[in-house]
C-alpha cells in the first residue's frame, strides 16, 4: 500500500514485516494515515 508520507510509508513497511498475514491490522494502519490526511487538509 502506498502512503504519501515517506516516514509513514517506512513505518507501514515495518508493520508488514513484523506482522505478516495480519491484513486487517495493515488496513488499520493505512486508515489512520488516511484519516490524518483528511484532518490535515481541512
Amino acid at each position: 500500500m502506498a502512503l504519501k508520507n515517506e516516514y509513514l510509508q517506512k513505518v507501514y513497511e515495518q508493520v508488514e514485516k513484523r506482522n505478516p498475514g495480519e491484513k486487517e491490522f495493515h488496513q488499520a494502519v493505512y486508515e489512520v494515515d488516511r484519516r490524518r490526511r483528511i484532518r490535515q487538509d481541512r
